[in-house]
């Protein structure tokens, strides 16, 4: 009996060292305000998921890929990697926040941004090298900056990522059902309407539609009174650039978003 209890004990031992065994990470990388690493997070169809992330401490805000009126976007850089195909930097999705009287897109706290890594070479380990320059901002804004390594092996048994749910899900181009975008012709600035099928999330007050734009494109962007979407407002183009115009509309919730393509005809101007 004693025998089988020690066996009981090693096997259980056993299982809980493979379960629970710590995916590959960095060492943190520390700043005055900020902390940054990388670690494995699993695998999704064939490619890699490593997570960039990021802790702030005090009041301190890093940005999103497009920051707003105020603030610089984190830049990745993958120089030197070996056996890396190709990268996707996937963003959470930001709140909105007042810098000063500017308007910024960020996060306070902590942030991971999932990065998808595709092998050239499946059956081949990756280095995977990273180098990120990052702004951090408290009253004043300092640059930082992260170097970080990791060895992705085939042989390491990593479970199925699943996204997080502050990271937005990818709709496909022309989602109808989803969403519905209307011009409203006859306003003195381009104005569309952003009006979305499923209502149920607008009742958050964090819920939010940040749009990235082409080169020289800005938009504004508010919740509409009666509360069933928003309304995207253009708020600068190059003088030359034609219509229409193809935007990245992300929308949601911290626990719930949405990431979409849109096409922006013009819309008649006023008499």
């Amino acid at each position: 009996m004693k025998r089988l209890l020690i066996g009981l004990t090693a096997l259980a031992t056993f299982s809980s060292l493979v379960h629970g065994a710590e995916l590959p990470s960095t060492p943190w990388i520390r700043t005055d305000k900020s902390a940054m690493r990388l670690q494995a997070q699993g695998m999704q169809n064939n490619s890699y998921i490593v997570g960039v992330e990021i802790q702030l401490t005090g009041n301190a805000i890093t940005y999103w890929g497009d920051p707003g009126e105020a603030g610089v976007p984190p830049i990745f850089a993958f120089g030197g990697s070996d056996n890396v195909g190709k990268t996707e930097v996937l963003y959470p999705f930001p709140q909105r926040m007042d810098e000063g009287g500017a308007l910024a897109f960020g996060y306070r706290d902590h942030v991971t941004f999932p990065v998808r890594v595709t092998p050239s070479d499946p059956a081949k380990p990756v280095q995977l090298k990273l180098q990120l320059d990052y702004a951090v901002c408290d009253q004043i804004c300092m640059p930082a900056h992260g170097d970080g390594a990791l060895t992705l092996s085939p042989q390491e048994k990593m479970g199925e990522w699943s996204a997080p749910a502050d990271v937005p899900k990818l709709l496909p181009d022309g989602a109808a059902s989803a969403y519905v975008v209307t011009p409203t012709h006859g306003s003195p600035k381009p104005v569309w309407t952003f009006t979305l099928k499923d209502k149920s999330w607008l009742a958050d007050p964090h819920a939010d539609l940040f749009v990235e734009a082409p080169d020289g494109w800005y938009f504004d962007t508010t919740k509409k009174p009666e509360g069933d979407g928003f309304t995207l407002t253009l708020a600068e183009k190059p003088k030359d650039a034609a219509w229409p115009t193809t935007i990245t509309a992300t929308f949601g919730t911290p626990q719930r978003s949405w990431e979409a393509r849109l096409r922006l005809d013009e819309p008649a101007k006023a008499p």
